[in-house]
């Protein structure tokens, strides 16, 4: 299906009308093919708004054509392709401006401007609900050491929307945590942030994620043993009353749509280091220790 999402390639901020559309982060090039060794049909100028004419990328290009000229087409890079309403450039450094989540689009609208992820248009969506590695054995680790794992360069661009595992990524931990925040999100994620002591600052915490329990029997009995341990009688509303300490088994996760060149932003309370853009998601067991 054709998206109807329009790109705007800018070097000032786009028009106030052009809010969640999706932007260049730098002048951009129109190849007549989705590789980088394919000839260079246009340096599009900035400020130039082109169609998206089909979300489904070949590796990391998308065929697009000029809003203006429709008769001309040709492929972008998606790693230069955001959501305009995440930032504006100043002199040509992407600069964070603000952060709204593009789950929190409706279906409708996320169609057309995002890439289907394994059946749902959320970011990483396949890999959120991966559960073929459910059966492998946890490795150990702490808040404070998930907090300083290294990036991956994975970041809030189209190319990235639909990005495999990789690294890290690849392996199950166990994390032990006081639960203080719980929320559903827009995509159905159940959102859990942990801080390694029950009176931790907030900021200093890590996030876990279990999937809807349509994604799989697994995270159904994760939601069941998380509501066992933490009722809602102990809940005001996103906030745990009493933190209660508990075990969380998954992958790892870098959740780059959250990343940027310094702290995260919009992951909830956990963006006092780099490392916070880490969680572990999906999780597959909650425990008791």
């Amino acid at each position: 299906m054709k998206a109807a999402a329009y790109v705007c390639l800018f070097l000032a901020v786009c028009d106030a009308s052009a809010a969640n559309e999706l932007v260049s982060t730098t002048r951009l090039r129109l190849r007549d093919g989705p590789s980088l060794a394919a000839r260079t049909a246009n340096v599009l100028a900035t400020g130039t708004p082109v169609e998206l004419l089909s979300n489904k990328p070949e590796g990391n290009y998308f065929n697009v054509r000029l809003k203006d000229r429709p008769e001309v087409t040709g492929w972008v890079s998606g790693k230069y392709v955001t959501d305009s309403s995440l930032g504006e450039v100043r002199n040509q450094t992407f600069t964070l401006r603000r952060f709204p989540e593009p789950e929190a689009l409706d279906l409708a609208t996320r169609s057309t401007k995002y890439p289907d992820c394994g059946g749902a248009h959320f970011f990483r969506w396949e890999e959120k609900t991966a559960s073929s590695q459910a059966g492998q054995t946890s490795l150990s680790t702490t808040i404070k050491q998930v907090l300083g794992w290294a990036p991956l360069p994975i970041g809030k661009d189209l190319a990235s929307w639909c990005e495999a595992r990789s690294g890290r990524e690849l392996k199950r931990y166990t994390v032990t945590g006081w639960a203080r925040t719980i929320r559903t999100e827009a995509d159905g994620d159940l959102h859990v942030e942990l801080t390694s002591t029950a009176n931790a600052a907030i900021t200093s915490c890590i996030v876990v994620e279990i999937p809807p329990q349509s994604a799989g029997p697994e995270f159904a009995s994760a939601r069941d043993a998380l509501d066992n341990a933490v009722p809602k009688t102990n809940r005001s509303g996103p906030t745990v009353k009493q933190p209660v300490k508990l075990g969380f088994q998954g992958l790892a996760f870098f959740d780059g749509w959250h990343a940027t060149s310094g702290l995260p932003s919009g992951h909830g309370n956990c963006n006092s280091t780099k490392g916070a853009v880490w969680e572990l998601h999906p999780i597959y067991n909650v425990v008791t220790p």
